[in-house]
């Protein structure tokens, strides 16, 4: 592991924040760009190359 951190992307976050929206080509476009922006991930680690190679496994736990 190199990093963690808890992003406020879940899927009820999602849900309320897209609706409806998330389920058409440009709403979901919309919430994966928005997805990708809300880590850190790339800006300290660079790992664009290796999510594209399959290089990475990300967990995602369920709230409690």
């Amino acid at each position: 592991m190199i990093s963690y951190d808890s992003l406020p992307v879940g899927v009820v976050t999602l849900a309320e924040r897209f609706g409806h929206q998330g389920f058409q080509p440009q709403g979901y476009n919309a919430m994966v760009a928005y997805v990708r922006t809300a880590g850190a991930f790339e800006r300290v680690h660079c790992i664009s190359h290796e999510i594209r190679d399959g290089g990475v496994r990300m967990l995602a736990p369920a709230a409690r």
